[in-house]
């Protein structure tokens, strides 16, 4: 265990689990990172009308307090992390939120079950909750593969101004997961330009190992694209910047982060919310 002391001063990570086999996919993830990251794990249950069905007529609040406590047992067993329990009552999303926050932990990973599932957290759902938040949620799914099979962090490029950020978080995600990052843009990139000459020099100057791939489509949807792409060629996450939210353009075709939470082949993204007050980790 010299890899990991897990100091207190160490941001930690937080991972929201419902006990379904989504919630335990992103306790699957969670305990792979915090172990490659050397960090400690915030495990986070929210008691409401599944823990009831799960727990049949035992008290669901207990019912969830025991099951989070042995998953915590197992997890510090296997020497992955040290783990934090909470088991609270209220809303899922505001939990969540409150609890990134007292934590002060450097990312949020949520499970997410289809774009509008009514009896667990959907991507709809998630999506409003990362508009609000300062720190970046990591959306899986269920099929999300294991990450210790996957490979190099996709980092889709477009006109999107707020490279400092996505920059910086490509940069803190490569160094601690000893990941390649991959620069993906459309074969025609002239408008680009301004934001491929920044990431590369800021990912030289820190001794980042990077490489750029073209691939067919355009600057409008060159996230999907990359998303696909990366699919194709196993990797591990794909790191995305919100859009600004347009009301119009939502209710019209909805949100295209959205499309990009609940992609159905369930890859791994990496949401960043470009507010005024994100969070920019130590690098």
């Amino acid at each position: 265990m010299d890899k990991q002391k897990h100091s207190e001063k160490v941001q930690p990570i937080l991972v929201y689990t419902d006990f379904t086999s989504t919630g335990n996919k992103a306790v699957e993830w969670a305990v792979f990172l915090c172990r490659e990251m050397s960090r400690r794990l915030i495990l986070l249950h929210v008691v409401d009308h599944n823990t009831a069905i799960m727990s049949g007529n035992t008290d669901a609040y207990l019912w969830a307090k025991k099951k989070i406590s042995e998953l915590k047992a197992s997890i510090e067993l296997s020497g992955a992390a040290k783990v934090n329990t909470y088991v609270e009552e209220g809303c899922n999303c505001t939990l969540i939120s409150r609890t990134a926050e007292e934590e002060d932990v450097i990312f949020g990973i949520v499970g997410v079950h289809g774009k509008n599932d009514p009896q667990y957290l959907s991507g709809t759902t998630v999506l409003k909750m990362a508009r609000r938040s300062r720190i970046p949620f990591l959306f899986l799914g269920e099929r999300t593969p294991n990450p210790a099979s996957l490979g190099n962090i996709a980092f889709p490029l477009n006109f999107q101004k707020q490279m400092k950020e996505k920059v910086a978080w490509g940069i803190f995600l490569s160094k601690h997961l000893h990941r390649e990052v991959e620069i993906i843009t459309p074969e025609k990139n002239d408008e680009l330009q301004n934001n491929i000459l920044f990431t590369n020099k800021m990912f030289q100057q820190l001794n980042i190992k990077f490489r750029h791939n073209q691939i067919k489509g355009s600057i409008f949807n060159i996230e999907s694209k990359a998303m696909n792409y990366a699919v194709q060629h196993k990797m591990l996450v794909s790191v995305l910047l919100l859009g600004k939210s347009s009301f119009i353009s939502e209710h019209l075709f909805g949100a295209r982060e959205l499309k990009y939470i609940c992609n159905k082949n369930h890859h791994a993204v990496f949401l960043l919310n470009p507010r005024k007050d994100l969070y920019i980790p130590c690098i």
